[in-house]
């Protein structure tokens, strides 16, 4: 395997702005101190696992056929809306590179009018996946998408969103920061919990006929995964098998993180992502490992008011996994300095980001696909 080499940064370096973008395909920023570089080493088969994912996504040249439409200039068209929702200028300025030289595909009212569909649903999964829902995925059809392409779509709106949030926690972590966003954006709020969706996922899609209809679980993961897992497979996305093995990295935090704190992390993303079964899951999770039982449901009812009555500790950690799950472009260093005061590690700091990235893909997943 590849070893991941990360560049010394001296603590005058200044912020950030993009030009360096040589670990974007990693989910990291590659310039880090070497201290940052050897926490990350710890963590490189996921690295090496969303390099993988993007690989097959969006920089290989996709073979298209009848059922296979989505183009390359589709895909990283794709990529763009949502690096632009996360308002990271410089993972926008990534995907507006690769975008560039590419010639436009769509010469058709017909084209257009897919390609503006192509837009809105990642746009909308990336911003709000809660308003997401199965109209979206029959104006996709009408659209002429195949079911191919749009579990592919899916795949590529969740893999940008690990991504973007992967990309500005590691550069928080190092104590650097991206030049500060434009707040085009309102921060999407937080529903109140929907009980009556916690039973069983449903998919949106057809099952294929003669397809292998065993789930795929991921160990710590809930059910609905890995029935959404099958319906890639069935339907044969881009990046299936990697992106299992990705989210079972995701998932399984190595021990390095207290598996309290881990669920909570999951349990949090999945208020943030509006996405209720995985919510109902990592609630059960947490309840079974951690003595706060009143806490813990206060948070699974509303993040934010639990936030603002409970200890520094806790406040710090419900704080930073808020602000990466929704508006990752604000991750700062002053929050890795919050959860180092806070008494957690870095390389704690560290399985909590990958925690709330992984949990950015996955529900995305499941609440695009079903419901």
């Amino acid at each position: 395997m590849e070893r991941l080499v990360f560049p010394h940064v001296t603590s005058s370096t200044p912020p950030v702005h993009g030009n360096d973008t040589a670990g974007f395909r990693y989910g990291i920023f590659s310039s880090h101190p070497a201290s940052y570089g050897l926490l990350l080493q710890e963590r490189q088969p996921f690295f090496h696992a969303i390099e993988r994912c993007y690989r097959q996504l969006l920089d290989d040249e996709p073979l298209l056929s009848r059922e296979r439409t989505l183009s390359r200039y589709d895909r990283l068209s794709v990529a763009l809306t949502v690096a632009q929702v996360t308002q990271l200028q410089p993972l926008c300025s990534f995907y507006a590179t690769r975008l560039a030289p590419l010639d436009y595909p769509h010469n058709s009212r017909e084209g257009n009018n897919r390609l503006t569909q192509l837009t809105q649903h990642a746009r909308l999964l990336a911003w709000n996946p809660g308003r997401a829902g199965v109209q979206d995925i029959s104006a996709l059809r009408q659209a002429k998408l195949t079911l191919h392409d749009i579990v592919t779509l899916s795949q590529i709106v969740g893999f940008v969103s690990l991504q973007a949030r992967m990309i500005a926690a590691t550069v928080a972590l190092a104590q650097h920061a991206f030049a500060p966003a434009p707040d085009d954006l309102p921060t999407p709020q937080i529903s109140p919990p929907e009980q009556e969706k916690t039973a069983v996922w449903r998919p949106f899609l057809p099952l294929a006929p003669t397809a292998d209809c065993r789930p795929l679980p991921v160990c710590g993961a809930p059910q609905s995964l890995a029935y959404a897992l099958m319906l890639l497979e069935m339907h044969q996305a881009d990046a299936a098998a990697e992106s299992r093995l990705l989210f079972s990295e995701g998932f399984n935090c190595n021990d390095r993180l207290r598996q309290p704190l881990r669920e909570l992390a999951f349990l949090i993303g999945a208020r943030a992502n509006h996405c209720p079964h995985s919510a109902h899951h990592h609630l059960t999770r947490y309840l079974l490992l951690s003595k706060h039982r009143d806490q813990a449901e206060a948070i699974y009812r509303d993040p934010l008011a639990a936030m603002e009555h409970c200890a520094r500790r806790d406040h710090a950690i419900i704080n930073a996994t808020l602000t990466l799950a929704r508006t990752p472009a604000r991750f700062s260093p002053e929050l890795i300095t919050a959860l180092r005061q806070a008494e957690l590690s870095d390389a704690e700091s560290l399985e909590l980001i990958v925690a709330v990235a992984t949990a950015a893909w996955t529900q995305r997943l499941l609440v695009s696909l079903g419901e």
